[in-house]
């Protein structure tokens, strides 16, 4: 499922450590239990999901997880739980700290960092194409939030809800009104304007960016380089290089290391093997496919194949 990505915003985060509600926090008990498929939460994994008849929904469930996951962007609003240990999420500007047990939101295009505090995190989300978030809220645009962390007790419970629905059998009513409960808390309570666009013509920068993002896509299996996507951007190198972090949040590299890699995960949860999906994506061989899937991944590719390809469709 591809999600479209969105011009990044950094809004002065909270920070959790500070004020009353840091203070009067009580994070949940660790989940330690056999998660989908009987996953040993004692050991590392990451689970992709599509949500049962919910189209542009995707569940990420996420156990044990050491990796640091390098600056990325998404393409879907992510919404999740930290179910153990304590989550860092490092955006351009600063960095939020998830205590566990409590619920973070990032927005489409957002640059950032992910990373456990001390060992390991576990967590939920579930990943909302942005279109589908607008119409289900009533909004017309994106959402974007002033904040990363929430404490909210009526928005965890909300993704409580429908996390835990999820693990059993449930109507599509049940599923789509809680997740548009969690949604509408969401946008009611949070939802920030946009920050005004900066000096110059912003519209035509995103649409350059964006002719280079289809540019950088059909070449996934290829060695693109700079200066071949600069050239047909009628850019310099640097100039293009510029533009490209300032306008996604990411380097053109950056996007097309993250494009490869959701593009693998694809090809493993149908089936393919590790070397296919490697040469299929555009990788130079099984090492550099291994490094790069796990840093943006979270697990290798060995891990996520055994873990998610019984349940392609």
């Amino acid at each position: 499922m591809a999600f479209c990505c969105l011009p990044s915003f950094s809004p002065p985060w909270y920070n959790p450590l500070r004020g009353a509600a840091a203070k009067a926090w009580t994070p949940r008990p660790k989940r330690r239990e056999r998660g989908p498929g009987g996953v040993d939460s004692a050991r590392e994994a990451v689970i992709l999901d599509d949500v049962p008849d919910m189209p542009g929904f995707r569940t990420v469930r996420a156990v044990s997880v050491r990796a640091d996951m390098g600056r990325h962007v998404h393409g879907a609003l992510v919404i999740g739980l930290v179910d153990e240990g304590d989550r860092l999420i490092v955006f351009a500007r600063e960095t939020a700290l998830v205590p566990q047990g409590a619920l973070f939101a990032v927005a489409p295009g957002q640059s950032h960092a992910c990373r456990p505090l001390e060992d390991v995190q576990s967590y939920r989300a579930v990943c909302v194409d942005p279109a589908r978030a607008a119409a289900m809220t009533g909004h017309a645009g994106p959402l974007i939030f002033s904040r990363a962390v929430y404490f909210d007790p009526d928005l965890i419970e909300a993704a409580e809800g429908f996390f835990d629905l999820l693990a059993r059998p449930g109507s599509l009513l049940e599923r789509q009104s809680l997740m548009a409960g969690l949604l509408d808390a969401l946008a009611a309570r949070y939802a920030a304007l946009p920050p005004p666009a900066p000096a110059g013509n912003r519209e035509a920068a995103r649409e350059t960016v964006e002719r280079v993002k289809a540019y950088l896509r059909d070449r996934l299996t290829e060695n693109p380089s700079l200066a071949e996507a600069a050239e047909a951007a009628r850019l310099s190198p640097c100039h293009l290089q510029r533009l490209f972090v300032e306008t996604a949040g990411v380097s053109p590299l950056e996007y097309l290391m993250r494009e490869r890699a959701v593009l693998a995960a694809d090809l493993l949860r149908q089936g393919a093997g590790g070397a296919e999906a490697a040469q299929e994506c555009g990788f130079y061989d099984q090492s550099h496919f291994t490094r790069h899937f796990k840093r943006l991944m979270g697990v290798s590719p060995g891990r996520f194949a055994a873990l998610n390809r019984k349940k392609a469709r």
